[in-house]
Order: C-alpha cells, then structure tokens, then sequence
C-alpha cells in the first residue's frame, strides 16, 4: 500500500540521519572482503583460511566472518564496541528495504539472505556499480605478512581446495603457497559507508508521484470538501488540509463542492459560491 511504502522510505531517512550522526563519533568500524576468483568455496575451507590469516596485531580488534553463500569471507576491524551498534542499523536498513517489495526495482540486487550481512553486500555491490568515488574504497591482495601465518598444518589444509601449490623443484617436491585472496574494503567506517550508499538508494527509488501502480483506485469516487475542518478528502485520503485562510482556493472547493464536482465551472457558478 502506499501508506506502507511512505512509512518505510521515512524510517530509511531516519536511519540515514542515524549512520550519519554516528560516523562523526569515535570509535569507528571498517570492513573488508576476500574472495578467491567469485567461486564458493564451503565452510571448512573459509574456516581454515581465518585461523591460517590469524596473524593482526593482538593489540587490534578484529573479527572475521563468512558469508551465507560462502562466495566471500570478511573481516571487521577497529573498535568492536561498534560493531553492535552497526548491526542494529544495518539489519534495520536492509529490512525496511526488503519491505518495499521486489516491484520496487533498486539499483542494485536484494542478497538472498537478511540481516548485517545482507547490507554489507549491498554496499559491495554499490561499490562495483557506481562510477563516484564516494565512499573511497581500497582494493588489492590480502597476503600474510612473512613468517605470521599462525598455522602452517592450516595452510596446507587450505592450498589443496584453492591449488595454491608451488611447481615441483627439481626433486618433484611442492609446497604450499600463502594463498592471496582478492581484497576489496572501504577506506572510511562503515557507519560514514552505510550513510552515502543509504542516500543514493533513497534517490535511486522512485518517488510517491511516479508510483501509479501502487496508488489507490478512485474510480467513481468524487471529493469531499469540509468547510468546518478546512479538509479536501478522496475517500479515506486526506488531499489538502488549509491550517491559514486561503479564501480564493476555498471559494473554488466550495464551488466545486455545491456543484457536485463537474469538470468544469462558470463564472457564476464561482461568484455564487464566494457570495454563499
């Protein structure tokens, strides 16, 4: 219904304001992505990639997670005091979206699975779509520093599903290779991210006046106009409400409103309105 569809562009708004505000603040939360050539990989193999890469300074809070379809593997970074917080707006954002209904054709697909995770692939896709340069993003290969891989037994685990092998020495003996995954993260928190991507989606979706399909059918209902509340009403719909005197719009309604609603009035039909 249109009504719904208004109340949940406004909650967007109200959460945009909300990411906003909350960018200017410390502590912030950043995020990347890894992935190996766009492909799947299954839950062991993503699991033993995180404990082999489990190598950030101790010092620095980090988090790392898999995604639904396991295609990508993210790691959160920063203050994790936030990343609650993030959550809440994020799962929100992606739910008021989800509740526009899948008429309502956003730039970029719906992820088939919800919550924070289904934002964040949002805001990924936006990245790979839009030509501005807003939010600033970094990309490139997301390697072990030398000798901080935490787990070697891991990373041979891990070289046989993704080959990453050496060629065979002279003694035909291999070894495993640190396997770099491509890399894709923004350059500012996520909270400054979700308050820009947020925007563009709010201007991408079509406004209330270029919805016909969703609007309410007045077919064989004429307006109503009440001079007592000052309220020009189509059936349950409140058209206009004067709150200040307008008398020449006034004496038009009034006009209309004596004469049944036609398509069109005389002058003196407008005249003897504005006299009675």
């Amino acid at each position: 219904m249109l009504v719904d569809y208004e109340d949940n562009i406004g909650a967007l708004r109200e959460l945009q304001k909300r990411f906003k505000e909350r960018s200017r603040k410390d502590p912030q939360l950043y995020h990347l992505v890894c992935d190996y050539k766009e492909e799947p990989l299954n839950e062991e193999v993503w699991h033993s990639f995180m404990e082999a890469y489990h190598y950030l300074p101790q010092h620095q809070w980090h988090e790392w997670h898999t995604f639904p379809d396991y295609v990508w593997c993210g790691l959160f970074f920063g203050v994790g005091e936030s990343k609650p917080e993030f959550d809440r707006l994020a799962t929100d954002a992606f739910n008021y979206l989800a509740a526009l209904g899948e008429e309502n054709e956003l730039p970029v697909s719906r992820p088939p699975y919800g919550r924070s995770n289904g934002w964040l692939k949002l805001l990924y896709e936006y990245v790979a779509l839009s030509d501005s340069d807003t939010p600033p993003i970094c990309t490139g290969y997301f390697q072990p520093w030398k000798g901080r891989i935490a787990n070697i037994t891991l990373l041979e685990e891990l070289a046989n599903p993704l080959d990453c092998w050496s060629r065979p020495n002279k003694d035909g003996v291999s070894h495993p290779l640190y396997p770099s995954a491509r890399m894709i993260g923004f350059e500012t928190d996520m909270f400054f991210v979700s308050s820009a991507v947020l925007h563009w989606l709010l201007e991408a979706l079509p406004s209330l006046c270029e919805r016909p399909d969703d609007s309410p059918d007045f077919t064989g209902i004429e307006p109503n106009w009440d001079e007592n509340t000052g309220r020009l009403t189509i059936g349950e719909y409140v058209v206009k409400e004067y709150k200040r005197e307008a008398s020449r719009q006034t004496a038009l309604l009034r006009a209309f409103q004596k004469a049944g609603w036609p398509t069109w009035l005389s002058d003196s039909d407008i005249v003897d309105a504005q006299i009675n």
